[in-house]
């Protein structure tokens, strides 16, 4: 997961997602220019994608 308004880091996940072939694999690119857990834990743009594209990822491997 990384904050399109951090082109580096969206970049770099894009680029690690490409090079896996695991069809278990999941990218979430949100809005925004947050990083790391402040993607989860600001109320800023992105927040409410990056808190779906984390809660949907568990359940499904919880399942």
């Amino acid at each position: 997961m990384a904050a399109t308004g951090e082109s580096a880091f969206a970049a770099a996940a894009q680029t690690m997602y490409d090079a896996t072939t695991d069809p278990r694999r999941r990218i979430a690119l949100v809005p925004g220019s947050l990083h790391g857990t402040s993607l989860l834990t600001i109320t800023a743009a992105g927040t409410v994608e990056a808190t779906k594209a984390v809660t949907d990822f568990l359940t499904q491997v919880a399942s």
